[in-house]
């Protein structure tokens, strides 16, 4: 049986004070010895006192026997090892003394312990490279041995000692003492006091886990250090957050459809610029409608509009202009902001307008919102009339027509070439409709008014379905994310369950496990006479919603490795967690799985590298050949979050037709939630400002705080950071997990060994057979539907790719080319000394001239490295390879 041993009766100290500051721990030890009179075995360690530093203890306790100079000889090279690693640390400290701490022991105990002692455990590993000391509060020694840390013992009672004088704490202006109450042979409790007012400072817990290798924990609140070889290797912390929480919210009482539709047109001078020519605003009754040539200026147009407009009638209105923040909104915005009595509150988010408000009236007591409703229905307003199958149609207009000289013509219908998304059947039949009596005014106006009314009739119908349905108003918001979250919160989330508000530090770490969909080239081309299979999944996010729990309360954040502490073990394959992890990638994997940010862009590469991840998606990883060593994470409850939400809006499209309302909007329902989950929470406000007033408001808030400034007339608009924001509601722990999750689905074919992986898109496979069957559904939630079989395939990268299919139809997909190329094209590009340079329009918004400007920008296309290494035969792109990472 093992001798118990108990530390603070029998504990001993041996001091040695250094006349230069150099430690020759040959001699000390040897000195140490000689003093001793007892040569019996020892249980020792030796703790130094440094000029700035207080105590520092070499290694742990170590059992030595003073008659064996083969052990001498080990303890003085295991302290000088030791002394290095503290050496390095306190490189600038002056060392005054050092202390042999020791108890006497049967040779059963040294024996046990020196095996202990030889081998090397998971607690030892982790020391290597981690030290956490500068985390931990108080400025106390590492170590259990209080009778060391003072130089004046006093024993209140059988198990408590006041220890003052505190060695660490001369020369640094600080006079506090210490109560230690042992509680029992592991634990004590120690209550740190000031000398000056007695007043208690902290208080501590240490727990000893082994009292052999002087493994213990000190709990201070809610963390818990662990501590070993005087370094700190492992930090848990209970979260408990005091924050607000995203809870359920009201439906509303009534339905609310309380708004006005408004449209411009505009022509393109002779500077490639455009002007305003007409505007109308549709009431629900009548339309209201300005044109250029009734006016002197666009400043006077505007001026009548908005007399109209913001009048009491029309007071707490929302105007919904379709695409307004690309469009409409430069045009008329300087006129808004600067217009009579008015105050003016925008919300911008990603030089977007969510919404402008503007008061007017008696003490600015009226206000009108006005609303982009393509941030709402993200969807053509042609396409719109018809999915809403509304009265009132979008018509046609010959846009390229009209110039600053023809905005009264009167005559033939504008040839077909004037014309935009018209067949030529149609337009033979509208030109039926005139003879030689065409007028641009009235057309104008006429095709103004109609798109307005569609509007309207589009929002209308919309605003039914979804109160109806969910019984949310949708004017209470702005966005179609923003709508998908009101209606999971009014109807989905339940009253109990709370989802945390993730901010500060948490969403700064969380957020960097924020990553979007794989998309990557890995052959640009395929065989003649080998045909490719492209599949998408059926809706992968939302599958990837219902089918997983997600993180909802926070439990704990911790430092460290946490497998490798027996301790957490159970807690860590109990909960979900978001990890900081070195990854090691397997240098034999085909296509890699796992995310890394490399100059803002996404690769999945081979090497080694440090980031954030969920857990879940490393725990797939690991199935590849990843390897891990965790550095730091946090840990959540799981739930089940959305699983009837999805539900109940997969019934919902799956009952309708693809052409009706209902089924639109399940799916953009569907779809839009999880992104609100990961809205960054650093939003700057804006402020619309007199310009005389504009270095006074500067001076109030800070220049450092100012983003950027835009002068539109008399006014200037300041974006800037708020000291005290409002905290929107986010929790990015579940928008990380959503597209954590889906990347994970989609690493199942990734790298599938009788399968050839020519591209992947987020969601989609172009491989060289097809799936097995029953994978494969047109419809069902996460099943593989089978879009095109191809007889050639071309990519030259992410996002850039064509084919022809089995059917001799040919497309092409380039990101950010609005000009067809062919497959032909493409092609040629293949070849490394090849690009191809293609001109086409593109529109540069001039808010400060209330104006437009149209120029033609070169796009030159070939193939990219971007995200994968090309490799070549000869001159032609046959494969990539995947790139390589080490940090």
């Amino acid at each position: 049986m093992i001798q118990k041993i108990n530390l603070k009766k029998k504990f001993k100290n041996i001091s040695y004070d250094l006349v230069d500051g150099h430690i020759n721990f040959s001699a000390l030890v040897n000195k140490f010895i000689s003093d001793l009179k007892n040569k019996s075995f020892v249980y020792i360690i030796v703790n130094i006192k440094l000029l700035n530093s207080g105590y520092v203890s070499v290694g742990s306790r170590f059992p030595l026997n003073p008659k064996n100079k083969k052990d001498l000889s080990n303890y003085i090279d295991y302290l000088e090892n030791k002394y290095l690693v503290l050496e390095n640390r306190y490189k600038v400290d002056l060392a005054l003394n050092v202390t042999f701490g020791f108890i006497h022991v049967r040779e059963e105990f040294y024996s046990k312990t020196k095996n202990i002692l030889m081998s090397t455990d998971e607690v030892t590993k982790a020391l290597e490279n981690v030290d956490f000391r500068n985390e931990i509060p108080a400025n106390l020694p590492l170590n259990t041995f209080y009778n060391s840390w003072g130089n004046i013992i006093t024993w209140l009672e059988s198990d408590v000692q006041k220890i003052s004088n505190l060695i660490f704490d001369l020369g640094n202006n600080i006079n506090r003492y210490l109560i230690v109450k042992y509680i029992d042979k592991l634990n004590s409790l120690i209550e740190v006091k000031s000398n000056n007012s007695n007043l208690k400072l902290e208080i501590i817990l240490d727990k000893i886990i082994n009292p052999l290798t002087n493994d213990f924990i000190r709990q201070i609140g809610d963390k818990f250090y662990h501590i070993k070889n005087n370094k700190v290797y492992f930090i848990f912390e209970r979260l408990l957050l005091k924050s607000e929480y995203i809870t359920k919210s009201k439906t509303a009482s009534k339905f609310i459809l309380n708004i006005l539709t408004l449209d411009i047109e505009t022509y393109l001078n002779k500077d490639n610029k455009m002007d305003l020519y007409c505007l109308s605003f549709y009431d629900g009754n009548k339309s209201h409608s300005f044109y250029i040539t009734n006016y002197n200026s666009t400043k006077d147009l505007m001026s009548d509009v908005l007399s109209r407009l913001l009048s009491r009638e029309y007071s707490q209105k929302t105007v919904y202009i379709h695409n307004s923040s690309d469009f409409d909104l430069m045009f008329i915005l300087k006129y808004l902001i600067n217009f009579k009595k008015v105050k003016v509150e925008p919300i911008i988010k990603d030089g977007k307008f969510i919404n402008l408000k503007i008061k007017y009236g008696p003490s600015n007591s009226y206000y009108l919102n006005f609303k982009d409703s393509f941030l709402l229905l993200p969807v053509g307003l042609s396409k719109l009339t018809k999915q809403f199958k509304v009265s009132t149609l979008k018509s046609f207009f010959p846009h390229k027509y009209v110039t600053k000289n023809n905005l009264n013509y009167i005559g033939s219908v504008p040839s077909y070439n004037n014309f935009d998304n018209i067949s030529l059947d149609d337009y033979n039949n509208y030109c039926l409709n005139f003879n030689n009596n065409w007028a641009l005014k009235k057309e104008a106006i006429k095709y103004c008014e109609i798109d307005c009314i569609a509007l309207y009739q589009v929002i209308e119908s919309f605003s039914n379905l979804i109160y109806k349905q969910f019984k949310v108003n949708v004017s209470s918001v702005s966005t179609l994310p923003s709508l998908a979250f009101k209606i999971f919160r009014t109807n989905y989330l339940s009253k109990n369950f709370k989802l945390p508000i993730l901010i500060g530090k948490t969403y700064s770490d969380i957020s960097q496990a924020y990553y979007g969909g794989h998309v990557d080239m890995y052959i640009p081309s395929n065989p003649k006479g080998e045909n490719v299979y492209h599949y998408d999944v059926n809706s992968l996010y939302p599958f990837s919603m219902k089918e997983y729990i997600y993180p909802t309360n926070i439990k704990a954040y911790f430092r460290g490795d946490i497998t490798k502490m027996e301790t957490y073990k159970e807690l860590f394959s109990k909960y979900l967690s978001v990890l900081k992890v070195k990854v090691t990638a397997p240098q034999n994997i085909t296509h890699p799985i796992l995310p890394y940010k490399l100059e803002n862009t996404t690769i999945y590469p081979t090497g080694r590298w440090i980031g954030w991840y969920y857990g879940e998606e490393l725990k797939n990883a690991i199935k590849y050949g990843y390897q891990f060593e965790i550095l730091e994470g946090y840990l959540f409850e799981g739930s089940d979050v959305f699983s009837n939400y999805v539900d109940v809006m997969y019934l919902l499209k799956e009952k309708s037709s693809p052409d009706s309302p209902m089924y639109t909007i399940s799916k953009l329902l569907m779809n839009s939630l999880y992104g609100r989950f990961g809205m960054s929470p650093n939003i700057m406000r804006h402020e619309v400002i007199n310009n005389s007033k504009v270095a006074k408001f500067i001076s109030k808030i800070g220049l450092n705080s100012i983003s950027e400034q835009l002068v539109l007339g008399g006014k200037t608009i300041i974006a800037y950071r708020e000291n005290f924001p409002q905290i929107p509601k986010i929790n990015v722990s579940i928008a990380s997990a959503i597209t954590a999750n889906a990347r994970v689905i989609m690493s199942n074919f990734k790298n599938k060994e009788d399968f050839t992986l020519y591209y992947s898109d987020t969601d989609s496979y172009f491989l060289n057979k097809p799936l097995p069957e029953n994978l494969v559904h047109s419809k069902k939630l996460g099943m593989f539907k089978l879009e095109k079989v191809l007889s050639k395939f071309i990519a030259l990268g992410p996002k850039t790719y064509g084919g022809v299919d089995i059917n001799g139809k040919e497309f092409t997909k380039i990101k950010g080319l609005k000009s067809l190329i062919t497959v032909s094209q493409l092609e040629r590009l293949l070849n490394k000394d090849n690009n191809l340079n293609v001109e086409q329009e593109k529109w540069f918004n001039l808010v400060k001239d209330s104006t437009i400007a149209v120029k033609i920008s070169s796009y030159n296309l070939k193939s990219t490295n971007a995200k994968r290494d090309l490799i070549f035969k000869g001159k032609t792109l046959v494969a990539t390879k995947n790139k390589m990472i080490t940090k």
